[in-house]
């Protein structure tokens, strides 16, 4: 007769829970793995703990050799070759969500071939001090994130973004601008637009990059009836009506002419030759003249040679939402008349209007 050996209930339990958190801990590594394999061979100790490792498994495998700890919090599996993406994408991964490769690093990742041997380089928006590590940090505002691309799985700033901070820290930008042009990487209409966006505004490199651009770039210096006619064509190309031109407005510092003017929804259009102004004097003055109209009820719109040439649809698409807001508004406005006219209130309230329409009913 043969005999079987009772087994505890409670060790067969125990056994379940070792197998099953062996499975759940192979499958960690299996997806550790997997990151590791689409950034480079690294990962953060974030990404391990969502995968399902503890610390304490961390530091094991760390302790085995299994894993290489590159930065504080960044690992990468053991016997990935060290290279300049590995390197970049751990620095990356050291602010994750918050850091991007930039200036010569992202040059380098875009191909360019004056950064062939950059150093490892990234931009943050976070507070963290690098004390003691092995590449630069650069603390910049919180537009770095809306200038943001992918390179072989890495962060990394824009092409147009990447150029204009090259410029600014005083690095080669010439022949980047080419190589980058030549090769289909950026336009120099999209360099141009550069200029529209907020954060350019006082940034270093600015001025830099406009006279790169407006020796690369044939007929950047229209004249005003060069501008007018593209603006015309851009508006009837997308069948919007025909503003008043040259319209005349006296302000308290004297008599000017608009552009632009729509009557119906009081928005003035106003042409600039160049994508910014150079000289801060006319720039204050421009200001000083658009708040003078914005007083007396007439909404002034902005428009560059870089808008009409490189982005007309998006111009006049721009300019039909402006005409719809104000369409929608109600007409409680100051009505303006030209020149030799008198500025009229138009801000009557409908209680108003209606006390003096009874009063006119009412019998002598």
């Amino acid at each position: 007769m043969r005999w079987v050996t009772a087994v505890p209930h409670r060790l067969i339990s125990q056994w379940g829970m070792h197998a099953r958190a062996r499975i759940r801990t192979e499958e960690a590594d299996f997806v550790c793995a997997r990151m590791a394999r689409a950034h480079h061979g690294v990962f953060s100790r974030s990404q391990a703990l969502a995968a399902g490792l503890t610390c304490e498994a961390i530091r094991y495998r760390v302790a085995r050799g299994r894993f290489e700890r590159l930065l504080p919090g960044v690992f990468c599996i053991a016997g990935v070759p060290r290279s300049f993406e590995r390197d970049q994408a751990a620095a990356c991964l050291w602010v994750p969500d918050r850091a991007v490769a930039c200036l010569r690093a992202g040059a380098r990742l875009w191909g360019l071939r004056s950064y062939r041997a950059a150093p490892v380089e990234i931009a943050t928006t976070a507070r963290r001090r690098p004390h003691g590590l092995p590449f630069a940090v650069h603390r910049l505002d919180r537009h770095l994130l809306s200038e943001v691309d992918h390179v072989r799985g890495i962060p990394v700033t824009s092409v147009p973004r990447t150029l204009l901070d090259l410029a600014g820290r005083g690095f080669r930008t010439e022949g980047a601008l080419d190589q980058a042009v030549h090769e289909g990487l950026t336009a120099l209409g999209e360099m141009w637009l550069l200029y529209e966006k907020e954060w350019t505004r006082g940034r270093r490199g600015i001025a830099i990059m406009r006279d790169l651009l407006r020796q690369r770039t044939p007929g950047q210096a229209p004249t005003h009836s060069e501008l007018e006619v593209m603006f015309r064509a851009a508006m009837r190309g997308e069948g919007l009506p025909e503003p008043v031109a040259q319209f005349p407005f006296e302000l308290p510092t004297g008599l000017i002419h608009v552009d632009f003017f729509y009557r119906e929804a009081n928005l003035a259009i106003e042409l600039d030759g160049y994508a910014w102004h150079s000289d801060r004097s006319a720039f204050e003055r421009d200001r000083l003249r658009d708040g003078q109209l914005q007083a007396l009820g007439i909404r002034v719109l902005r428009l560059t040679w870089a808008q009409l040439r490189f982005d007309s649809a998006g111009t006049a698409d721009l300019v039909l939402r402006c005409l719809q807001q104000l369409g929608r508004q109600q007409r409680q406005r100051s009505v303006i008349c030209p020149v030799g006219g008198e500025r009229a209130n138009a801000r009557v309230s409908t209680h108003s209007a209606s006390k003096g329409d009874s009063a006119q009913a009412s019998p002598a």
